[in-house]
């Protein structure tokens, strides 16, 4: 019975560690670039002011999710100026949007929108 318990405690250690390792890095990304409740939203506002480059975690990246549920097949390019602004470069029939780079910052990301026709 004894050695159950024994390894039931040696079991729990990973978990312990892998808490206890999340809720570090929780306070240190909150502590480096704060605690945002409107983190994950889409700001059409925020997104056009938003530079292509500016902010790691940029803020446009942070938005993708949101983003992505507002985006539809068959959407025009109006329709995706007016929800998105300018995009940042135009490569044949594709707007690029720079979303920046994701923490920790080592690549630099872009949503791409393919139009079928001109």
């Amino acid at each position: 019975m004894r050695w159950i318990r024994i390894l039931l405690i040696i079991a729990s250690l990973p978990i312990a560690a892998a808490t206890v390792f999340l809720a570090v890095e929780f306070a240190f990304v909150t502590a480096i670039y704060g605690f945002d409740p409107t983190f994950g939203r889409f700001d059409a506002v925020r997104w056009k002011a938003q530079g292509s480059d500016e902010g790691n975690p940029s803020p446009r990246y942070r938005m993708l999710g949101s983003i992505e549920e507002r985006l539809r097949p068959g959407m025009t390019r109006v329709e995706v100026e007016a929800l998105l602004g300018e995009p940042d470069e135009r490569h044949g029939l594709d707007y690029y949007y720079g979303l920046g780079t994701m923490f920790p910052g080592i690549d630099y990301d872009s949503l791409v929108i393919e139009f079928d026709v001109a």
